[in-house]
């Protein structure tokens, strides 16, 4: 049988993910994952974790189109 504690942090882990997935949502799937890693992880896998995330964002920018590199192709 599980103790009042085990229940209690139970109930406390699920209502933390629920919260991280509910906040998440709206986000970019890389920030979603650096976000539900900040639930769980120190200081510096946060620190790690959000400087993949925005180095993941800029290369997304600047990546060029594919008109870009081939030109516009014939009809």
């Amino acid at each position: 049988m599980k103790s009042t504690n085990d229940v209690w942090a139970a109930a406390a882990l699920n209502t933390s993910v629920m919260a991280v997935s509910a906040w998440s949502a709206p986000m970019t799937a890389s920030t979603a994952a650096s976000a539900r890693l900040a639930s769980t992880a120190n200081v510096t896998d946060v620190a790690f974790a959000k400087a993949a995330a925005e180095f993941l964002r800029t290369q997304d920018a600047r990546r060029p189109s594919a008109k870009a590199l081939h030109g516009s192709q014939p009809q």
